[in-house]
């Protein structure tokens, strides 16, 4: 309906974690140019438990679209996060960062046949070491699911991180976009350009399911 939110000033205004406390606190309920709203309010069920609120936010942009926006505690919950996501409904994107890109995966294949469709992943520099983390044992690494339809993943050429490649199970590339990008490893979802260009991919599924 034409309401938009501006990514990018919520980020700069919000650096610690973009959870939406900035989002949240500049909401006007009643008012429909402004309100954010939590799931409960719409008569569905909440995404995760009252306890992990502080690390999300959910926007209601019309009376039939809702973005959710949502980060993991840490990339170790990727197994909580399959079974919570098995119980949503709504076109899902997910990112990851580093260990977080198998995690990502991971929550996806803990899902099963069950939950929502995955649009989109969007990869920011996957660690080739993700492997050795107990905490990502079972996940399936940095191998993308088929259900996703559409991977992005950008990767820098650095070490002691780097050159990640992601495939799908059967060792090929469909559907899956891997572009080298400048690091450092641990700036590379920081990047200005690449937050736009996850974005402008975001707005397109916004706009392929509305």
């Amino acid at each position: 309906d034409g309401r938009t939110i501006d990514f990018g000033t919520w980020l700069a205004d919000d650096p610690d974690d973009a959870t939406g406390e900035t989002l949240l606190a500049q909401s006007t309920p009643g008012n429909p140019n402004t309100e954010v709203a939590p799931l409960s309010s719409l008569g569905r069920p909440a995404l995760t438990a009252s306890t992990d609120a502080t690390n999300g936010v959910h926007v209601l942009l019309n009376d039939r679209f809702v973005l959710v926006v949502k980060t993991f505690e840490d990339y170790t919950s990727w197994k909580r996060w399959g079974s919570t996501l098995t119980s949503w409904r709504d076109p899902t994107v997910i990112m990851g960062h580093s260990y977080g890109v198998a995690a990502m995966f991971g929550a996806v294949r803990a899902m099963g046949d069950k939950g929502p469709k995955i649009p989109l992943a969007i990869s920011f520099d996957p660690s080739q070491w993700a492997w050795m983390s107990m905490g990502l044992w079972g996940s399936g690494g940095n191998t993308a699911p088929h259900r996703i339809p559409k991977v992005l993943n950008w990767w820098q050429a650095g070490l002691p991180i780097g050159y990640q490649r992601i495939y799908r199970p059967d060792g090929g590339q469909s559907g899956v976009h891997n572009e080298q990008v400048q690091g450092p490893h641990h700036a590379v979802e920081d990047s200005p350009q690449l937050q736009g260009l996850a974005v402008d991919e975001i707005k397109r599924v916004i706009a392929s399911v509305q």
